[in-house]
């Protein structure tokens, strides 16, 4: 990943009302990229948004919060060794006080299992501790568009699994 830029540094609000050459930009977001990418490797092309399980899970749960609850769950299973890891360590990454810190192994379980359920080509990705290779894979994805700009005279800031481009290039970056 590319660290350093000023613009990974503030907020989104903010980032909206960077210019490039007197030009508006925009934050081009790739969702759930290492879902994306371990479907790819899998051979799956997928549509929608991997992480909405489409119906609610655990009732203390709102709807509305599960798909960000099990985003993290799952980049943290993709993270970790083990089911008991990644169940841990996503209940250190929640603020104290949440419903979701409060979150059971067997209510995660049960979140996992459902993402499984709707996603069963990645369940051999869960758990099994590939969180720095994707994390290197997507780098070298990012450095391969920003040589792709740069050869083209494009100006090009990325943000993890976001880009932010002249409003003109939209097509250029999904094209590359």
């Amino acid at each position: 990943r590319f660290y350093g830029g000023f613009w990974q540094q503030i907020s989104e609000d903010l980032r909206r009302k960077i210019y490039i050459n007197d030009e508006p930009t925009i934050e081009v977001d790739y969702k759930g990229l290492h879902a994306a990418m371990l479907s790819s490797l899998a051979g799956v092309k997928v549509s929608g948004d991997i992480y909405d399980l489409k119906s609610q899970l655990l009732p203390k749960l709102p709807k509305t919060s599960q798909r960000k609850v099990v985003k993290a769950l799952v980049l943290a299973a993709i993270n970790a060794k083990t089911s008991k890891s990644a169940y841990a360590a996503f209940r250190d990454s929640r603020d104290k006080g949440t419903i979701e810190k409060r979150l059971t192994n067997q209510e995660l379980e049960i979140l996992l299992n459902g993402f499984v359920e709707r996603n069963p080509h990645l369940e051999q990705s869960l758990c099994s501790d590939q969180g720095i290779r994707l994390m290197y894979l997507d780098s070298q994805i990012t450095s391969y568009i920003i040589n792709h700009f740069t050869i083209r005279g494009k100006a090009i800031l990325t943000v993890h699994d976001s880009y932010i481009i002249v409003s003109d290039d939209v097509d250029l970056l999904r094209d590359t």
